[in-house]
C-alpha cells in the first residue's frame, strides 16, 4: 500500500496528539489488512471491520484518535476456511500466532504480525515504513451460542473451564494435569499426556467454541469476550456495506449501528482511554529493549543503573 508523505506527520485529532511512529505502526497494520482483504477476495471469503476498528470507521473515517491497532471479524466458517488458507500460503511472510496451532499460544483468536521481533536493520525498516516493533492485525471469529439462556449458560461455562486450563498450563502444569480426567469427563475426549497438553486444550477449546450450530437466526459471540455476555445476531452480518478508513475501504455490517450499541452503547460519544491495552502498544517493547541494551552495555539491570543515577 501506497503512502503520501502527510501521512506519516504528527498530528492533533479531537485533541489527541498522534506522534510519527504510531503513524508507522498504523501504516504497517494497514499493509497487512491489504494482504488480508486480497486473500478475502481471492477466496470469496468474508470479512468485517470489529470493535475499535468499526467504531473508527463509522466515527472517524479511520483510527480512533487514542487507539492502535486493527480488529476484523469473520463468521466461523470464513474463519476456519481463511486459517487453512494462511497456513500454507503465509508461513514466511508473516509471524502467525493461530489458536490450537501456534505452539505455546493460548489466545482465541488469531492475531497476525509483522515479525517476530524487534529490527533496525535497513531492510526490516524499508519494509515496514520505519517501524522496528512488532505489530498486526487480530482476527476474531464470530461463533454461534444457544438462545436458550440455561443451555448458553452451560455450553459457555464447559469452554471456560477448557480455555481457563490451557492458559493455565504453562504457569501451573501440576494443577492443571490434575484437573485433566475431570475435563476429559466433561468433553468425552482423551488427552495425551505425553503431547503438548497446553496445544490440546486450546484445540479442544476451538472444537467447543464452534461446535454449536444453532440456526440463521441465532446469538453469536466472540469466544474471547463471553465473559462479557455481549451477544449479536447473525441477522446483523448478512450484508456488508464498505466504509473509508484512513486511505483504505474497509467492509462493515449494514447493521453496524445495531453491533456498535451492543459494544458500545453511545458509541458516537468519544471516550478516550478506553482500549483494552497500554498506549502505545510498543511502549512495553521499548522498554525491553531499553533493558536489553544496558544490560549488554554494561551488564547489570536498567534498575540497578537508576540506582547509581540517584
Amino acid at each position: 500500500m501506497k503512502f503520501q508523505a502527510d501521512f506519516f506527520k504528527e498530528e492533533v485529532r479531537e485533541g489527541f496528539y498522534i506522534e510519527p511512529m504510531m503513524k508507522c505502526a498504523w501504516a504497517v497494520e494497514m499493509d497487512i489488512l491489504e494482504d488480508i482483504q486480497n486473500v478475502c477476495k481471492e477466496n470469496n471469503i468474508r470479512y468485517f471491520a470489529d470493535g475499535g476498528t468499526l467504531l473508527g470507521a463509522i466515527r472517524h473515517r479511520g483510527y480512533v484518535p487514542w487507539d492502535d491497532d486493527i480488529d476484523i471479524a469473520m463468521l466461523r466458517p470464513d474463519y476456519d476456511r481463511f486459517l487453512d488458507i494462511i497456513k500454507n500460503k503465509w508461513m514466511e511472510k508473516y509471524e502467525l500466532n493461530i489458536p490450537g496451532v501456534t505452539e505455546k499460544y493460548n489466545m482465541t483468536f488469531t492475531k497476525i504480525y509483522n515479525t517476530k521481533e524487534i529490527s533496525f536493520q535497513t531492510e526490516h525498516l524499508q519494509k515496514f515504513h520505519g517501524f522496528p516493533y512488532v505489530t498486526g492485525v487480530d482476527i476474531f471469529p464470530l461463533d454461534i451460542v444457544p438462545d436458550d439462556e440455561n443451555e448458553r449458560n452451560a455450553f459457555i461455562q464447559l469452554y471456560l473451564i477448557v480455555i481457563n486450563a490451557a492458559s493455565k498450563m504453562k504457569d501451573n502444569p501440576k494443577e492443571i494435569n490434575e484437573c485433566l480426567p475431570d475435563i476429559e469427563n466433561l468433553c468425552k475426549c482423551k488427552i495425551d499426556r505425553n503431547g503438548d497438553i497446553g496445544k490440546q486444550l486450546c484445540q479442544l477449546a476451538e472444537l467447543i467454541s464452534k461446535s454449536y450450530k444453532g440456526t440463521n437466526n441465532s446469538k453469536m459471540t466472540m469466544m474471547s469476550y463471553v465473559n462479557c455476555k455481549i451477544y449479536l445476531k447473525r441477522e446483523w452480518y448478512e450484508e456488508t456495506e464498505w466504509k473509508t478508513f484512513e486511505t483504505m475501504l474497509l467492509p462493515v455490517p449494514k447493521h453496524y449501528h445495531e453491533v456498535l450499541t451492543a459494544w458500545y452503547g453511545d458509541y458516537m460519544t468519544p471516550v478516550q482511554g478506553t482500549a483494552t491495552h497500554d498506549y502505545p502498544f510498543y511502549k512495553k517493547q521499548m522498554e525491553k529493549l531499553e533493558e536489553k541494551m544496558v544490560k549488554q552495555l554494561y551488564g547489570v539491570e536498567v534498575s540497578e543503573v537508576s540506582k547509581e543515577s540517584n
